[in-house]
């Protein structure tokens, strides 16, 4: 597969396809944390730039550019920061990408602890469709937990060019997603089509205590959860967070983070939901 964790976790695009793996083996892909796996721990403390990266230097990326591609149908990650700051000229960015050959029915896919942030499409080519997405689900029982999504811009003008923090695809899948945080999701290009925090097109999905805010599409709309789904104390900027506990219209983005802004962003909560929206999480 490649050096894909070099000196500042540049290299090459990582594959995971054609691992023997079951109900009782599973691959795990994880940055080491407690006393029992290495002496001090690898692992980011929630907030970019203090752990293992995985940040790739390209200047021309394939027009579709996957850098973490998914085949297999049992698996774990952990830990892992996904910055996209040093990919430029970007067309089709699809930061995680789960693929066909997943087991529908039978697989289970999960990923904790993540941050993916600062990717950008490009106007390098906008005769055709642009866009972009953190986590793109085609196939898979899928579960995102404690993870940060954040700084996603398309600059594309096409009218069909857009950006989601994830997009499920698969209608026979199971998705649940617990403990997500969407800020800034842009879709800058005049012309351009939507941005989208999760935008479920097929397949059953359940979102809990998922924060989402600031989105903004100049010429298209701008969702934080579009398709059904079923909801629960989740805070959206908007009016589509639905549900037991959930919260809507919320942004005062500098009150609820220890740092919202672009510049050492710190998405850590000043306080508990309760006192700063009104609401408790779920478990």
């Amino acid at each position: 597969d490649g050096n894909f964790n070099g000196a500042d976790g540049a290299g090459a695009a990582l594959t995971i396809d054609g691992y023997t793996t079951d109900t009782t083996r599973y691959l795990r892909m994880f940055v080491p944390s407690s006393s029992s796996e290495v002496g001090t721990s690898q692992r980011h403390t929630g907030k970019e730039g203090t752990g293992v990266v995985i940040k790739p230097t390209t200047a021309a990326p394939a027009s579709t550019y996957i850098p973490i591609l998914i085949r297999d149908d049992f698996l774990r990650i952990e830990g892992i920061e996904f910055d996209g700051t040093n990919i430029t000229n970007g067309k089709i960015i699809q930061a995680i990408y789960l693929d066909t050959p997943i087991a529908d029915t039978s697989s289970d896919i999960r990923f904790d602890q993540l941050i993916i942030h600062d990717i950008t499409i490009s106007t390098v080519n906008d005769a055709s469709q642009s866009g972009g997405t953190g986590i793109e689900i085609l196939e898979g029982n899928v579960k995102i937990s404690n993870s940060l999504m954040y700084d996603f811009t398309n600059l594309s003008t096409h009218s069909l060019s857009n950006f989601d923090g994830i997009v499920q695809w698969s209608g026979v899948d199971n998705v649940f997603f617990h403990n997500v945080t969407f800020l800034r999701i842009k879709n800058a290009g005049v012309g351009a089509d939507y941005a989208h925090a999760i935008n479920r097109i097929a397949g059953t999905l359940t979102v809990q205590n998922t924060f989402c805010g600031d989105l903004d599409s100049i010429s298209g709309s701008e969702t934080c959860f579009t398709g059904t789904m079923t909801q629960s104390n989740n805070v959206t900027f908007d009016t589509t967070a639905s549900g037991t506990g959930s919260k809507t219209m919320k942004t005062d983005y500098a009150v609820y983070f220890v740092e919202s802004g672009t510049s050492n962003t710190d998405l850590h909560l000043r306080n508990s939901g309760k006192l700063l929206w009104g609401t408790d999480g779920a478990d």
